[in-house]
Protein backbone atom coordinates (compact mmCIF):
# COMPACT_ATOMS: atom_id res chain seq x y z
CA UNK A 1 0.00 0.00 0.00
CA UNK A 2 1.41 3.40 -0.94
CA UNK A 3 1.32 6.11 1.70
CA UNK A 4 0.76 9.73 0.86
CA UNK A 5 3.68 12.05 1.57
CA UNK A 6 2.14 13.38 4.78
CA UNK A 7 1.42 9.89 6.12
CA UNK A 8 4.93 8.79 5.24
CA UNK A 9 6.44 11.68 7.21
CA UNK A 10 4.20 10.89 10.17
CA UNK A 11 5.18 7.21 10.08
CA UNK A 12 8.88 8.09 9.89
CA UNK A 13 8.53 10.41 12.89
CA UNK A 14 6.73 7.82 15.03
CA UNK A 15 9.16 5.08 14.05
CA UNK A 16 12.13 6.97 15.46
CA UNK A 17 13.62 5.39 18.57
CA UNK A 18 14.95 7.82 21.18
CA UNK A 19 16.23 7.68 24.72
CA UNK A 20 13.15 9.65 25.81
CA UNK A 21 10.39 7.59 24.16
CA UNK A 22 12.07 4.18 24.16
CA UNK A 23 10.39 1.78 21.74
CA UNK A 24 6.99 3.48 21.98
CA UNK A 25 7.28 4.99 18.49
CA UNK A 26 7.88 1.62 16.77
CA UNK A 27 5.14 0.07 18.92
CA UNK A 28 2.57 2.59 17.65
CA UNK A 29 3.66 2.02 14.05
CA UNK A 30 3.35 -1.75 14.43
CA UNK A 31 -0.07 -1.48 16.08
CA UNK A 32 -1.26 0.71 13.21
CA UNK A 33 0.03 -1.86 10.71
CA UNK A 34 -1.91 -4.64 12.45
CA UNK A 35 -5.12 -2.66 11.91
CA UNK A 36 -4.53 -2.72 8.15
CA UNK A 37 -6.85 -4.47 5.73
CA UNK A 38 -4.40 -7.32 5.09
CA UNK A 39 -4.76 -8.60 8.66
CA UNK A 40 -7.85 -10.69 9.46
CA UNK A 41 -7.84 -10.41 13.25
CA UNK A 42 -10.54 -11.34 15.73
CA UNK A 43 -12.83 -8.42 16.53
CA UNK A 44 -11.80 -8.49 20.18
CA UNK A 45 -8.14 -8.30 19.20
CA UNK A 46 -8.80 -5.32 16.93
CA UNK A 47 -10.69 -3.51 19.71
CA UNK A 48 -7.80 -4.06 22.11
CA UNK A 49 -5.30 -2.71 19.56
CA UNK A 50 -7.40 0.40 18.90
CA UNK A 51 -7.81 1.02 22.64
CA UNK A 52 -4.10 0.53 23.42
CA UNK A 53 -3.07 2.75 20.51
CA UNK A 54 -5.33 5.61 21.64
CA UNK A 55 -4.00 5.35 25.21
CA UNK A 56 -0.33 5.31 24.18
CA UNK A 57 -0.29 8.17 21.64
CA UNK A 58 -0.48 10.96 24.28
CA UNK A 59 2.09 9.06 26.37
CA UNK A 60 4.48 9.10 23.40
CA UNK A 61 3.94 12.84 22.91
CA UNK A 62 4.61 13.64 26.57
CA UNK A 63 7.74 11.47 26.74
CA UNK A 64 9.10 13.37 23.76
CA UNK A 65 8.33 16.70 25.43
CA UNK A 66 9.99 15.79 28.74
CA UNK A 67 12.98 13.95 27.30
CA UNK A 68 16.30 15.64 28.05
CA UNK A 69 15.09 17.66 31.02
CA UNK A 70 17.15 17.62 34.20
CA UNK A 71 14.59 19.35 36.45
CA UNK A 72 12.00 16.56 36.73
CA UNK A 73 10.86 15.18 40.07
CA UNK A 74 11.11 11.52 41.10
CA UNK A 75 7.47 10.74 40.32
CA UNK A 76 7.89 12.03 36.77
CA UNK A 77 11.16 10.18 36.07
CA UNK A 78 9.71 6.96 37.51
CA UNK A 79 6.67 7.27 35.26
CA UNK A 80 8.86 7.86 32.21
CA UNK A 81 10.98 4.81 33.05
CA UNK A 82 7.88 2.62 33.48
CA UNK A 83 6.43 3.86 30.18
CA UNK A 84 9.66 3.03 28.35
CA UNK A 85 9.87 -0.40 30.00
CA UNK A 86 6.29 -1.07 28.90
CA UNK A 87 7.22 -0.11 25.34
CA UNK A 88 10.11 -2.59 25.24
CA UNK A 89 7.92 -5.43 26.58
CA UNK A 90 5.16 -4.61 24.12
CA UNK A 91 7.51 -4.48 21.14
CA UNK A 92 8.82 -7.96 21.96
CA UNK A 93 5.30 -9.38 22.25
CA UNK A 94 4.07 -7.65 19.10
CA UNK A 95 6.99 -9.09 17.14
CA UNK A 96 6.21 -12.54 18.55
CA UNK A 97 2.54 -12.10 17.68
CA UNK A 98 3.44 -11.12 14.10
CA UNK A 99 5.63 -14.20 13.74
CA UNK A 100 2.67 -16.32 14.82
CA UNK A 101 0.42 -15.04 12.05
CA UNK A 102 -0.13 -17.10 8.91
CA UNK A 103 -1.42 -16.32 5.45
CA UNK A 104 -4.63 -17.90 4.20
CA UNK A 105 -5.35 -18.90 0.60
CA UNK A 106 -6.53 -15.39 -0.20
CA UNK A 107 -3.27 -13.82 0.90
CA UNK A 108 -4.71 -12.36 4.09
CA UNK A 109 -2.86 -12.73 7.37
CA UNK A 110 -4.84 -14.17 10.24
CA UNK A 111 -4.54 -15.19 13.88
CA UNK A 112 -6.15 -18.50 14.78
CA UNK A 113 -6.47 -17.99 18.55
CA UNK A 114 -9.78 -16.67 19.90
CA UNK A 115 -8.32 -14.75 22.87
CA UNK A 116 -6.65 -11.41 22.31
CA UNK A 117 -2.89 -11.59 23.00
CA UNK A 118 -2.93 -7.93 24.07
CA UNK A 119 -5.22 -8.25 27.10
CA UNK A 120 -2.30 -8.80 29.46
CA UNK A 121 -1.01 -5.32 28.60
CA UNK A 122 -4.31 -3.51 29.09
CA UNK A 123 -3.89 -2.91 32.84
CA UNK A 124 -0.31 -1.61 32.48
CA UNK A 125 -1.30 0.59 29.54
CA UNK A 126 -4.25 2.09 31.41
CA UNK A 127 -2.09 2.76 34.48
CA UNK A 128 0.59 4.54 32.44
CA UNK A 129 -2.06 6.47 30.50
CA UNK A 130 -3.91 7.55 33.67
CA UNK A 131 -0.72 8.87 35.23
CA UNK A 132 0.11 10.59 31.95
CA UNK A 133 -2.64 13.13 32.65
CA UNK A 134 -1.00 14.10 35.95
CA UNK A 135 2.46 14.20 34.38
CA UNK A 136 1.09 16.44 31.60
CA UNK A 137 0.27 19.14 34.15
CA UNK A 138 3.75 18.81 35.66
CA UNK A 139 5.33 19.00 32.22
CA UNK A 140 3.33 22.10 31.26
CA UNK A 141 4.40 23.84 34.47
CA UNK A 142 8.07 23.03 33.94
CA UNK A 143 8.05 23.97 30.26
CA UNK A 144 6.45 27.33 31.03
CA UNK A 145 8.93 28.18 33.79
CA UNK A 146 12.24 26.96 32.37
CA UNK A 147 13.87 26.22 29.04
CA UNK A 148 14.40 22.70 27.79
CA UNK A 149 17.85 21.30 28.56
CA UNK A 150 19.27 20.25 25.19
CA UNK A 151 22.52 18.57 24.31
CA UNK A 152 24.10 21.17 21.95
CA UNK A 153 25.44 18.36 19.79
CA UNK A 154 21.89 17.34 18.92
CA UNK A 155 21.40 20.60 17.01
CA UNK A 156 23.86 19.37 14.39
CA UNK A 157 22.78 15.76 14.13
CA UNK A 158 21.16 14.53 10.90
CA UNK A 159 21.68 17.79 9.01
CA UNK A 160 22.09 17.66 5.25
CA UNK A 161 25.76 17.19 4.33
CA UNK A 162 25.67 20.31 2.14
CA UNK A 163 25.06 22.41 5.27
CA UNK A 164 28.19 21.15 7.01
CA UNK A 165 31.17 23.04 5.61
CA UNK A 166 34.55 21.31 5.65
CA UNK A 167 33.23 17.91 6.69
CA UNK A 168 33.32 16.06 3.36
CA UNK A 169 37.09 15.42 3.32
CA UNK A 170 37.10 14.38 6.98
CA UNK A 171 34.17 12.06 6.35
CA UNK A 172 35.90 10.30 3.43
CA UNK A 173 39.09 9.91 5.48
CA UNK A 174 37.18 8.35 8.36
CA UNK A 175 35.38 5.95 6.02
CA UNK A 176 38.74 4.85 4.60
CA UNK A 177 40.00 4.13 8.11
CA UNK A 178 36.88 2.11 8.94
CA UNK A 179 37.61 -0.16 5.98
CA UNK A 180 40.93 -1.05 7.61
CA UNK A 181 39.96 -1.14 11.29
CA UNK A 182 36.95 -2.45 13.26
CA UNK A 183 36.94 0.62 15.49
CA UNK A 184 38.03 4.21 14.91
CA UNK A 185 38.05 6.94 17.58
CA UNK A 186 37.67 10.66 16.91
CA UNK A 187 39.32 12.87 19.53
CA UNK A 188 39.09 16.62 20.01
CA UNK A 189 37.84 19.47 22.14
CA UNK A 190 34.15 20.19 22.62
CA UNK A 191 32.48 21.90 19.65
CA UNK A 192 34.91 20.63 17.00
CA UNK A 193 32.24 18.49 15.31
CA UNK A 194 33.16 14.95 16.41
CA UNK A 195 29.56 13.80 16.84
CA UNK A 196 28.50 15.53 13.62
CA UNK A 197 31.28 13.80 11.70
CA UNK A 198 30.31 10.42 13.14
CA UNK A 199 26.69 11.00 12.14
CA UNK A 200 27.70 11.90 8.56
CA UNK A 201 29.69 8.67 8.29
CA UNK A 202 26.74 6.75 9.73
CA UNK A 203 24.33 8.23 7.17
CA UNK A 204 26.76 7.49 4.32
CA UNK A 205 27.61 3.84 5.03
CA UNK A 206 24.70 2.81 7.27
CA UNK A 207 22.71 1.18 4.46
CA UNK A 208 25.47 -1.40 4.10
CA UNK A 209 24.54 -2.96 7.44
CA UNK A 210 21.46 -5.08 8.09
CA UNK A 211 21.24 -3.98 11.73
CA UNK A 212 22.61 -0.68 12.97
CA UNK A 213 22.17 1.95 15.67
CA UNK A 214 23.32 5.52 16.29
CA UNK A 215 23.58 6.77 19.85
CA UNK A 216 24.85 10.12 21.14
CA UNK A 217 26.12 9.77 24.72
CA UNK A 218 25.74 12.73 27.09
CA UNK A 219 28.41 13.71 29.63
CA UNK A 220 26.29 12.08 32.37
CA UNK A 221 24.97 9.01 30.55
CA UNK A 222 22.05 6.85 31.63
CA UNK A 223 23.22 3.36 30.65
CA UNK A 224 19.74 1.84 30.85
CA UNK A 225 18.39 4.35 28.33
CA UNK A 226 21.46 4.00 26.09
CA UNK A 227 21.23 0.20 25.97
CA UNK A 228 17.47 0.41 25.47
CA UNK A 229 17.92 2.79 22.54
CA UNK A 230 20.49 0.50 20.90
CA UNK A 231 18.30 -2.56 21.42
CA UNK A 232 15.20 -0.85 20.02
CA UNK A 233 17.00 0.41 16.90
CA UNK A 234 18.51 -3.00 16.18
CA UNK A 235 15.17 -4.74 16.85
CA UNK A 236 13.37 -2.33 14.51
CA UNK A 237 15.75 -3.10 11.64
CA UNK A 238 15.39 -6.85 12.24
CA UNK A 239 11.60 -6.48 12.11
CA UNK A 240 11.85 -4.61 8.78
CA UNK A 241 13.96 -7.46 7.39
CA UNK A 242 11.39 -10.00 8.60
CA UNK A 243 8.48 -8.12 7.03
CA UNK A 244 10.37 -7.93 3.71
CA UNK A 245 11.11 -11.66 3.88
CA UNK A 246 7.48 -12.47 4.69
CA UNK A 247 6.16 -10.33 1.84
CA UNK A 248 8.57 -11.53 -0.84
CA UNK A 249 8.63 -15.24 -0.08
CA UNK A 250 6.07 -17.30 -2.07
CA UNK A 251 5.69 -19.91 0.68
CA UNK A 252 2.93 -19.96 3.26
CA UNK A 253 3.99 -18.94 6.75
CA UNK A 254 3.16 -20.76 9.90
CA UNK A 255 4.80 -20.18 13.25
CA UNK A 256 8.47 -19.88 12.47
CA UNK A 257 11.53 -18.43 14.20
CA UNK A 258 13.89 -16.26 12.13
CA UNK A 259 17.36 -15.54 13.50
CA UNK A 260 18.99 -12.41 12.13
CA UNK A 261 22.80 -12.20 12.26
CA UNK A 262 24.09 -9.10 13.99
Amino acid sequence: MELCEESARETEWFAAVTAATGALGPVLVKLTALLGAEYKLQEGTRRDIVSIKSELEPVHDLLGKLGGREDLDVACTDWMAEARELSYDMEDDIDGFTLGLERDDGGFIQWEATDSPFKEFMERVKDVSKRCGKMQKVGDTICNSTKLTTDPRALFLHKDASELVGMERKKEKLIEQLQEHEMVCTVGSAGMGKTTLADLVYQTIGDGFQCRAFVSVHPSPNMTEILGTILSQVSSWCNVCWQWHQTCSPTKYRKRQINFPL
